[in-house]
């Protein structure tokens, strides 16, 4: 895998925002492509490549009352791994997604008046560290 791009599209008041992650070879030929659709607006903002090689896609959904933080994992092959979201209880906007050297990912956005940092180890995959137990 070369390189992915994520974003989303808007096709009408009554479907929403759907979100959209590509992955490409290196010369440009599409690898895979996967929608998150749902009820509610699903915004895909940024997009991370794994050590793996996988993909990390982040973005926002909206629960009904506000927006959450959404982050799935896409293996190399455009397989969902797994994926989480992040309910902080009020608007949680704006994340974006760091790989560590080890794999870590780092998730940071604002939740609300605060911000928020999640911590996601390779060992634990869709739980934040801390959470491992849960």
């Amino acid at each position: 895998m070369g390189w992915a791009v994520a974003g989303f599209s808007y096709i009408d008041e009554r479907s929403g925002r759907d979100g959209l992650v590509m992955a490409f070879e290196g010369n440009g030929t599409s690898l895979w492509s996967k929608w998150l659709s749902g009820e509610s607006d699903q915004e895909l903002l940024g997009v991370e490549s794994d050590l793996s090689p996988g993909v990390i896609a982040i973005g926002v959904t909206n629960n009904g009352k506000d927006h959450d933080w959404w982050i799935g994992r896409y293996s190399g092959s455009g397989a969902e791994a797994w994926s989480y979201t992040y309910d902080g209880g009020a608007e949680d906007e704006n994340p974006v997604v760091s790989v560590g050297l080890g794999g870590e990912l780092a998730i940071a956005g604002n939740t609300g008046e605060d911000w928020k940092l999640l911590v996601f180890s390779p060992q634990y995959g869709a739980k934040p560290l801390g959470q491992e137990t849960e």
